[in-house]
């Protein structure tokens, strides 16, 4: 945990070091086109468009690392699903006898249709992509009709 604090902290100060950089490029560039057109009274405002040019990259930023977030927990629900129905694959040995226990039935049934059946192919071809879209439909087509 200390390691990704770490290396966390390396890469926020890496994304700061670099906006400052590019933030003072852009300004004495800025400068030198200005001295250079004899506008020098539009480089505050200049300044000002940059800093907020920093800014709205911060932002960015931070809402493309949120939706990145929020991604992981839905994909990890979905992988989590699915191997919850390969525990009762390696379980069983294959689908149970659903003859006498039709709790059991009921339980696997609904895992197939969270993991890859139903909602669960679709929520993990739009979260994965379609190869793995294709792997949950092999997998459906090896173990969706339960005996």
């Amino acid at each position: 945990m200390k390691k990704f604090l770490h290396s966390s902290h390396q890469k926020i100060k890496s994304i700061f070091a670099n906006i400052f950089q590019i933030c003072g490029i852009s300004i004495l560039f800025g400068l030198i086109f200005l001295w250079a057109l004899g506008k020098l009274e539009n480089f505050p405002t200049f300044c000002i468009s940059v800093v907020a040019l920093g800014f709205s990259y911060l932002s960015y930023y931070n809402s493309r690392e949120k939706f990145r977030l929020d991604l992981f927990d839905k994909r990890y629900e979905s992988y989590r699903n699915c191997m919850k129905f390969c525990s009762y694959i390696i379980q069983y040995g294959g689908l149970p006898d659903f003859e006498n226990d039709g709790d059991a039935r009921k339980e696997v049934e609904l895992t197939m249709t969270q993991s890859f059946r139903g909602e669960g192919f679709h929520l993990a071809t739009f979260l994965f992509g379609k190869n793995i879209g294709e792997l949950y439909s092999d997998l459906n087509k090896i173990w969706g009709c339960p005996r």
